[in-house]
């Protein structure tokens, strides 16, 4: 299901990067993230077939530069949380 995330700036950092055997394709700006048996893939500015994007990937070295011209930074930690998935158990037991 898609989810409407709004407007933010992602920093990937290659220990990120590597642990989840993330693929970045600059040419196209969109990153691609294995996910169980799919792929996540990440479009960066522009790289939506035309369509509008509100998701930027950018670098540690742009963002040293917003925060030297004073633009408001904010560090958000994502992590997935892991869910028993009981509808299986829950079979198993009926």
């Amino acid at each position: 299901m898609p989810v409407e995330l709004g407007s933010f700036d992602a920093i990937i950092g290659m220990d990120w990067l590597a642990k989840y055997r993330a693929i970045t394709v600059y040419a196209v700006k969109i990153v691609r993230i294995p996910w169980g048996n799919e792929t996540l893939i990440i479009h960066g500015n522009g790289s939506n077939q035309g369509n509008a994007t509100r998701l930027s990937i950018i670098s540690c070295t742009k963002t040293k530069k917003y925060v030297k011209k004073g633009f408001p930074i904010f560090l958000a930690h994502i992590t997935t949380k892991e869910v028993e998935d009981k509808s299986e158990k829950k079979r198993l037991e009926d």
